[in-house]
């Protein structure tokens, strides 16, 4: 799963918080691996 929706650094560069855009892959991607992902709560 990791591997379908990560990204590669490049060099220098550090980690940042998810864009909604990617929050969304992960989100549609982790039910095909059988992940489930529970939002915080509201």
């Amino acid at each position: 799963m990791f591997t379908e929706i990560g990204r590669t650094l490049g060099a220098g560069e550090s980690t940042r918080p998810p864009t909604d855009e990617e929050i969304g892959k992960m989100m549609e991607t982790a039910p095909r691996y059988g992940v489930e992902i529970v939002p915080p709560p509201a």
